[in-house]
């Protein structure tokens, strides 16, 4: 028997694949065209699809591998941050009530409005229109009778409305300065509080007396340094706790101080002055931000951000689109349009701009981060410092983490708390 040749056999081969697809393609051709075009389409989205997920959707954190430390899963319809004593105010149902860290009811949701538990563990609430505060275990401390109030500050005494006019009360609920004023703010530290009547500002002390008589247009609280902002005929400057002017009135805006300097702005422009009123950085930049405690501030020219010292020295100069300030621990988000990363002190970039939206980093290390998922939604989630996710990107929104390690998030329409615990490999 003669061997086929090499081109016979090859050719006897072809011939066997082609009588195995030969019924497929009958059936195939008996499909109208319509079809088979709609139905490539659909498998071309689907490949598509697939390819998109692959690309955009955010490889850096592999979501599968960390799970969520949920402190408190969501049920609540809002949440706010734990206060100092260990709870937290909630809303279900249109009240507001408050939790504490297992999320269990410490005081049954029954208020319209409600406020943090302040230093001294009162909180302020609003039943039908009218304000008082409670204690820890929503007993009522002073019961609802005011038409507002503020927290009580340092030295024992808060501000209430009356009607139409404001005064001030301590802590057994009694009117300590009547009220008669139009409005009036908490006490400072100096013991001053900062009230109008009849469009006229001052400052009165404890006792109710005028420090400062009541003749200003407009006025601040003091601030940490002593000193507070008052406007004269258009102009900014700095009062003492007499009323002196220390600053004379000369800046168009300017901003309480912060680490010895104040930032102010004169014709559009920022810039910096000491705590006698010399200018440590000339007025001009178009943007400017809080110095950092390394001593390093944000500052906007010819539309980009840059980094200058308490000297105006130029450190990082001025390429990015966006940026914020320093953290604690010497990271500064900023980017532009290639998204938004972390840098250090020189301006290099440790974390990458990979993110939608960036928060600074906080005291546990965190940072608080949005990436776009398959569906170009926005979710946030937060990193260490190495850039790495230690919470999944997968809430609506993540508020910064409370003293106690709790974040509220929005997830869904509701709110719960996570911990801010490293969870990566469960």
């Amino acid at each position: 028997m003669k061997k086929k040749s090499a081109k016979s056999a090859k050719s006897t081969k072809t011939t066997g694949f082609a009588k195995f697809v030969k019924p497929f393609r009958s059936r195939l051709s008996r499909i109208p065209l319509r079809v088979r075009i709609a139905t490539g389409a659909g498998l071309g989205v689907l490949l598509l699809a697939g390819v998109f997920f692959l690309v955009f959707w955010p490889r850096e954190e592999a979501q599968e591998a960390l799970a969520i430390e949920w402190a408190i899963k969501p049920r609540f319809d809002l949440a706010e941050d734990f206060s100092v004593n260990g709870l937290a105010r909630v809303k279900v149902k249109g009240q507001w009530g408050y939790i504490d860290e297992q999320g269990e009811e410490v005081i049954l949701p029954r208020f319209n409005e409600a406020w943090d538990f302040a230093a001294n563990g009162m909180a302020r609430v609003e039943v039908d229109g009218k304000w008082g505060y409670i204690d820890e275990k929503g007993g009522e401390v002073i019961p609802p009778q005011y038409d507002w109030v503020r927290d009580f500050a340092a030295n024992g005494l808060a501000a209430v409305k009356v009607g139409e006019k404001m005064g001030y009360l301590n802590r057994e609920g009694e009117m300590v300065i009547p009220a008669r004023y139009d409005w009036a703010r908490d006490f400072a530290a100096n013991g001053l509080a900062l009230v109008r009547l009849r469009s006229k500002w001052g400052y009165i002390n404890e006792q109710g007396a005028e420090v400062i008589p009541l003749r200003l247009d407009a006025a601040g609280d003091f601030a940490a340094n002593g000193l507070a902002r008052v406007p004269v005929k258009g102009k900014v400057g700095y009062v003492n706790a007499s009323g002196e002017f220390v600053i004379p009135p000369r800046f168009d805006e300017a901003e309480d101080f912060a680490n010895g300097l104040a930032k102010v702005t004169v014709r559009g422009k920022f810039g910096y002055i000491d705590g006698e009123g010399k200018t440590v950085i000339p007025p001009h930049f178009d943007a400017a931000g809080s110095f950092a405690p390394n001593g390093l501030a944000a500052v906007k020219a010819d539309g980009k951000w840059g980094y200058i010292d308490t000297k105006g020295a130029k450190v990082i100069p001025p390429r990015f689109e966006e940026a914020g300030d320093f953290a604690a621990n010497g990271l500064a988000w900023a980017g532009g349009e290639e998204g938004i990363g972390y840098i250090d002190a020189k301006g290099e970039f440790v974390i990458p701009p990979r993110f939608d939206k960036a928060k600074g980093f906080e005291a546990n290390g965190l940072a608080r981060v949005s990436v776009k998922n398959a569906l170009a939604q926005s979710k946030w989630g937060c990193i260490d410092e190495k850039g790495e996710f230690v919470i999944p990107a997968h809430f609506d929104y993540v508020d910064e983490f409370a003293a106690n390690g709790l974040a509220w998030v929005e997830s869904n329409g509701k709110y719960g708390y996570i911990r801010a615990l490293p969870t990566k490999g469960k």
